[in-house]
């Protein structure tokens, strides 16, 4: 498995949000106790489409991941002639005693004509929900936004992602205590998807058996090693990844 595969959330709990009113909101969806249609907006990398799969995740605990929960992405869906997926995978995920559930991702890749044919679901959400996500709320009319709940996921900011990245370092052998992740974190402005990107670097560049010394362990802050780290974008400090500097 990839680094990232290794470190992809497992459960709700697991997510990262800048914003408690949001994460109170999701979590409620998680717990069921919320079943209005639901579209996620906001950045690219501020976890949109994870977090949607982690709703499913926590509502259907006895068959996921299987065909019926798998995310349908309307950037690479553009084709679609109808939405008989919908009412056959919630067929099969109430047969199992669950509420159906359907992830649609990128939903405003979608041509008028396809979420026209949305318009029965959106109506009627008795059998089941609609988890969408979108970069573009702009692009979607308001017939389709006022029959859902909106929630902006905006990016964490990195003293968000400190228990994250705390946990991550930890399963990859470093003794780094929670004070020192946070001083690695200072001023990182990029998505989760980088966050994740810039550890594997770090792990890469210096691995735990010389990075995680006693001394460093139990000092205040981060070792030399970890202070230029690419981890730690400053003024005169930026993380660059595939050419490209945050």
């Amino acid at each position: 498995m990839t680094f990232r595969q290794n470190h992809e959330p497992q459960s709700f709990n697991d997510l990262i949000f800048h914003d408690p009113a949001v994460e109170q909101v999701l979590r409620e969806y998680a717990d069921g106790h919320r079943t209005k249609h639901l579209i996620l907006h906001g950045p690219k990398g501020s976890g949109k489409s994870c977090a949607a799969q982690m709703i499913l995740k926590s509502r259907l605990p006895h068959n996921f991941p299987d065909a019926t929960t798998s995310p349908i992405n309307g950037r690479t869906d553009r084709n679609r002639k109808d939405w008989e997926i919908i009412w056959s995978n919630w067929n099969a995920q109430i047969s199992n005693g669950c509420r159906g559930y359907t992830h649609l991702d990128e939903i405003d890749r979608y041509n008028l004509k396809q979420l026209d044919m949305l318009d029965e679901f959106l109506e009627h959400d008795r059998l089941g929900t609609l988890v969408m996500t979108t970069n573009h709320l702009e692009n979607l009319d308001e017939w389709i936004t006022d029959r859902c709940t909106l929630v902006e996921v905006l990016r964490p900011t990195g003293s968000d992602m400190i228990d994250r990245a705390h946990a991550i370092l930890q399963a990859e052998g470093y003794s780094y205590d929670r004070q020192q992740v946070g001083s690695m974190l200072s001023g990182f402005q990029g998505s989760l998807r980088k966050m994740v990107e810039a550890l594997e670097n770090y792990v890469l560049k210096h691995p735990p058996n010389a990075a995680a010394s006693s001394s460093v362990a139990q000092s205040k802050t981060p070792s030399g090693a970890l202070t230029t780290t690419t981890l730690q974008p400053k003024k005169t400090q930026h993380l660059t990844v595939g050419g490209k500097t945050v």
